[in-house]
């Protein structure tokens, strides 16, 4: 909400709202709307639950497997306080799309931005990846 405010929108706190310029966005989008209007010059900002670790899949419904296909991994910025990291207890974030191709494509190591001038790198997993043991697996 804080990069919503200061972008200057008011923002919904569960939805996907689109940034566009100064007074200019669209709140709330819908999967369907994302798929009409995703590009290459994107930058899609999300974070995760507290404690849960789920980046993608299990509940933002806007942000299918479909629209993220569209988006070039470098388009996608994670950002997130060292404290909201510290909840995972080492545990990586997990990405469950349903399509076995976009959740490959989103694992891995990613940049997380945990405020001004502080970067690191966090490990991406999912459901599907067998290296990694913390993932549920019933």
């Amino acid at each position: 909400m804080e990069i919503k405010r200061a972008l200057g929108i008011p923002g919904t706190l569960l939805g996907v709202d689109v940034y566009f310029a100064p007074g200019r966005f669209e709140l709330d989008v819908t999967a369907a709307w994302l798929e009409a209007h995703v590009d290459s010059a994107w930058r899609l900002i999300v974070s995760f639950g507290r404690g849960q670790g789920i980046l993608f899949g299990r509940g933002n419904q806007q942000l299918t497997a479909k629209v993220l296909g569209l988006l070039d991994r470098s388009q996608i910025q994670v950002v997130a306080t060292r404290t909201k990291l510290a909840s995972l207890n080492g545990r990586p974030l997990l990405v469950d799309t349903n399509d076995v191709a976009v959740d490959t494509l989103l694992t891995g190591l990613i940049e997380i931005t945990a405020g001004y001038e502080d970067v690191l790198l966090y490990r991406i997993a999912s459901d599907l990846d067998p290296s990694d043991t913390t993932a549920d697996t019933d």
